[in-house]
């Protein structure tokens, strides 16, 4: 049991802090740069829910089918993996 905390708690320690943002949606401290995506965190759920903080606005609070480029398509921004929440997000996938 002692070796299974340790594990855990240096697994855990490997993640960036969140950030609250709303509820119980974050954004990844690291790397610190724009364009880290919004999380939702619900103990080992992790869900992807925004590729960064304008397109999470525009999930949680605004009709996505109106949201669109010039050419008459849906924006879609590529979203950047952050080291392990991402893998979590992967295990729930």
């Amino acid at each position: 049991m002692e070796a299974a905390v340790e594990i855990a708690a240096r697994e855990i320690g490997a993640g960036a802090p969140l950030i609250p943002i709303y509820s119980h949606r974050y954004i990844p401290s690291a790397p610190s740069e724009a364009g880290n995506p919004i999380l939702s965190v619900y103990q080992t759920d992790v869900i992807y829910y925004g590729s960064d903080l304008e397109d999470y606005f525009v999930n949680e609070f605004f009709d996505k089918e109106n949201r669109f480029n010039r050419s008459g398509g849906r924006v879609v921004k590529p979203r950047r993996n952050v080291p392990f929440w991402g893998e979590l997000y992967e295990l729930n996938s």
